[in-house]
Parts: C-alpha cells; sequence; structure tokens
C-alpha cells in the first residue's frame, strides 16, 4: 500500500465508529434509561492501517495544514509590501519623508509590469495555490478561504484598509478561482 492510497481512505478511518451496538431501554423507578451494549471487538473499528500508517497520515494533514497557514501569511505579507509600496508612490505617509526617487521606484514596482503589480501579486498568489492543491478542483473553497484570511489578516496589519491596488488585486484572485472552478486549472495557467 503506498502513501498516496493511505492519504486518500484516511476520511475513512473513524476511530470511534461502531459496527454493532444494542439498545435498550429499561424503566426503574418511573425513569427511563437507555443502555448501549457493544461487543468488545466493535468498540473501535477494524481499521486496515497499522499505527504507523496512522501517524503517517497524521503527519500529511499536519504537513498540510502548515501549508495553508504558510499560503496565508505568504499573502499576509505580500499585500503589506503591495500597499507599502502603494502609499510610498503616493507619498502618503505623514510622518516619513521620501525621496522623489523612492516615489518613482515605488510607482514602477506597483504599476503594470511590476514586481507588485495586481498581475505580479495575482499570479504568485495563484501559482501557490495550484502548487498547494496540485491541481485539484476539490481544494478550491480551502484555497479561496486561505485567500480570503490572508486579505483579512492583511487589513488587520494596516488597520482595517488596504488602498485600493490591494483590493483590485483580490478582484483578480476571486475572478481566476472562479474560472479555476469552472473552466478548470489550465485556464489560469
Amino acid at each position: 500500500m503506498d502513501i498516496n492510497s493511505v492519504a486518500a481512505n484516511y476520511g475513512n478511518y473513524k476511530p470511534s465508529a461502531l459496527k454493532a451496538e444494542e439498545s435498550k431501554t429499561s424503566t426503574t423507578k418511573g425513569k427511563e434509561a437507555t443502555t448501549t451494549t457493544r461487543s468488545k471487538q466493535d468498540t473501535i473499528e477494524k481499521s486496515n492501517y497499522t499505527t504507523e500508517q496512522l501517524n503517517t497520515i497524521n503527519q500529511i494533514k499536519s504537513a498540510e495544514e502548515q501549508r495553508v497557514a504558510n499560503f496565508e501569511n505568504m499573502i499576509k505579507k505580500m499585500l503589506g509590501s503591495q500597499a507599502n509600496l502603494s502609499n510610498i508612490s503616493m507619498n502618503s505617509f505623514k510622518n516619513i519623508k521620501v525621496t522623489p526617487e523612492e516615489a518613482a521606484n515605488a510607482k514602477a514596482a506597483i504599476s503594470e509590469g511590476g514586481e507588485y503589480s495586481v498581475k505580479a501579486v495575482a499570479d504568485r498568489i495563484m501559482d501557490m495555490a495550484i502548487a498547494l492543491s496540485g491541481g485539484d478542483d476539490s481544494k478550491l473553497n480551502e484555497l479561496r478561504a486561505a485567500v480570503e484570511k490572508g486579505f483579512e489578516e492583511a487589513k488587520k496589519a494596516w488597520g482595517g484598509e488596504l488602498p485600493g491596488i490591494c483590493g483590485d488585486t483580490y478582484t483578480e484572485i476571486m475572478n481566476r478561482f472562479d474560472k479555476w472552478e469552472q473552466y478548470g486549472v489550465d485556464a489560469i495557467k
């Protein structure tokens, strides 16, 4: 049995599932009670997995959860950089002096073709989403939720609001998820 078949069947393992259960209702001194009886061998569903395999499955699930958390954190940081560059390009920091050269560099970075343009940031986020999911359409809802959480975390870090370019990036990413869902992952590559 390879690890993929173990992971694919993980959802079928129910550690407290019962094969057989017998319920009896009895009345004692006017109070009704239900008793459930289970055979010893049926207390825990027998599985085809060894303890080692179950540990491996748990490690895989933990690693997947960590990858999603890293994805959310990457989105937060990338949006923070995009927001920061947007503010620098507009020289909107009150207590920080920005040179014309710094403002021009920031503007170039967020403009079309720049490293932090809407397209460039959306490309990086979607590339990571595809890599995390392996192109599996069943992961779309989880990926959308991770992107939404990343944007929410970035908003919190920026005092509740992000510059317009970040909103445009969010819209672009959600449009790509919609296209992926409708036409498949190849439609967004």
